[in-house]
């Protein structure tokens, strides 16, 4: 089915729950809730997901406890272990990690098109300082043998006002060449704030394939805050995107400014604008393409059961479709209806 829809035969999905899931949370997940969630996700057959951040404690205390979290990983060199190193004290405290001897695998920074005043807000430089830190950060962790992401925020979000007339599309196209130039390992397409619809994502992706087509490159993802991220991500199928990150439950969205009773100091002048702040569920979108014939090598039953986990360790019901009751119509895996497909080839 998938070739005849111009369809990759098979793509891979990085699992976000641990770190962008549950960042937004308003109370901290004990170490062990999160290690039960790694190691289900791994014999699931998950290669690649994102376990913490360096941020500070007192920005993020959700990921005060990165170090019994590394500690404790599966101890499987077919996973990739990524983090987030947004800021340049985070950065150094995960390539002293990894000097240290820790499961540091990959790390991912981050560069704004949005707007200069936006990066300064969230990253905490200038581009000309932003630069200086990526190039820097390219140099030292490759000689520990680690990969560099970078996330370009705000090409799916309207132009800052401030900056009149911007071309954010031709901005982000710029800025991924650059990146790639320096020896950046991959690029993250994000949508933050759920602002995409499926027509803008199949032209966005068209303009990045023609400047650098390799598929392996360039990741997808969708905080689903209108409830178009799976359509947003059928778009990118269709282009020939093939790597793409969700979180189980949907859950995620900006950090949270209240942890456990006490106020957290945020990002200034930002705010979530959705209901719905996470990512589009992994559930969802693996039973999405169990039904297109769409290999990912992971085993849709394990990721539906673990789902059910996650909802009993943050203590609430989640916004995936298919996490209902077993015997409920509408919930679980799709039928394949192979012989329809057949028929309308």
């Amino acid at each position: 089915m998938g070739r005849a829809n111009n369809l990759p035969e098979r793509v891979s999905i990085a699992d976000l729950t641990v770190r962008d899931g549950f960042q937004s949370e308003t109370k901290v997940i004990p170490v062990e809730g999160k290690l039960y969630i790694i190691d289900r996700l791994v014999a699931a057959g998950f290669k690649e997901m994102e376990v913490s951040a360096f941020a500070p404690p007192r920005y993020q205390p959700q990921f005060r406890d990165w170090e019994e979290v590394v500690k404790n990983l599966p101890d499987r060199e077919d996973v990739t272990y990524s983090y987030v190193t947004t800021g340049k004290k985070a950065t150094e405290r995960a390539l002293a990690a990894r000097e240290k001897g820790y499961r540091i695998d990959r790390v991912l920074l981050g560069i704004l098109p949005a707007s200069e005043k936006f990066n300064k807000t969230v990253v905490g430089m200038t581009y000309e300082e932003t630069w200086r830190w990526i190039e820097e950060t390219v140099r030292n962790a490759h000689a520990l043998d680690m990969k560099v992401n970078v996330f370009l925020t705000g090409i799916f979000s309207p132009p800052d006002p401030e900056e009149g007339e911007v071309d954010l599309v031709g901005r982000a196209l710029d800025f991924m060449d650059r990146l790639l130039d320096m020896g950046v390992d991959d690029i993250e397409h994000p949508d933050h704030m759920g602002e995409a619809h499926p027509r803008q994502v199949f032209a966005y992706f068209e303009r990045v394939f023609e400047r650098q087509p390799d598929p392996a490159l360039h990741i997808f993802h969708v905080h689903d805050a209108r409830g178009m991220g799976l359509a947003c991500y059928l778009a990118a199928l269709q282009v020939g995107l093939t790597r793409f990150e969700t979180t189980l439950g949907g859950l995620g969205g900006w950090p949270a400014n209240f942890v456990d009773g006490v106020p957290v100091p945020g990002l200034i002048g930002l705010k979530e604008v959705s209901r719905r702040p996470g990512l589009v569920s992994t559930e969802d979108f693996l039973v999405m393409l169990d039904a297109m014939d769409i290999e990912t090598g992971i085993d849709l039953q394990k990721t539906l059961d673990l789902g059910h986990m996650v909802e009993r360790i943050v203590g609430r019901r989640l916004w995936s479709f298919c996490l209902g009751t077993e015997d409920r119509p509408g919930s679980g895996p799709v039928p394949r209806q192979q012989e329809y497909a057949k028929e309308r080839r």
